[in-house]
């Protein structure tokens, strides 16, 4: 008899799933986890970095920034595998 999936368990196995296609190169990042960027008192309100691992004194990069809009949900969205997984 098959085992049958709890529906948060297909939603942790949905949201934790990472990007599929990679390149060379996308794993060599500095990470910044955990960065509160609010003055607001609330565990929901943080944000990971990435960026280049050594970047060039005054070098401008261009940015990629990813904006959910589910605050509070039970996986925080900058923890999902398809976002943490760009590198």
């Amino acid at each position: 008899m098959p085992i049958q999936q709890t529906p948060q368990r297909s939603l942790r196995d949905l949201v934790m799933k990472p990007v599929v296609y990679r390149v060379a190169g996308m794993d060599k990042v500095r990470v910044v986890s955990n960065l509160k960027y609010t003055d607001i008192d609330n565990p929901n309100l943080l944000m990971d970095v990435y960026s280049p691992p050594n970047p060039a004194k005054g070098e401008k990069l261009p940015a990629v920034i990813f904006i959910h809009g589910a605050a509070g949900a039970e996986y925080k969205p900058k923890d999902w595998g398809f976002y943490i997984s760009w590198g």
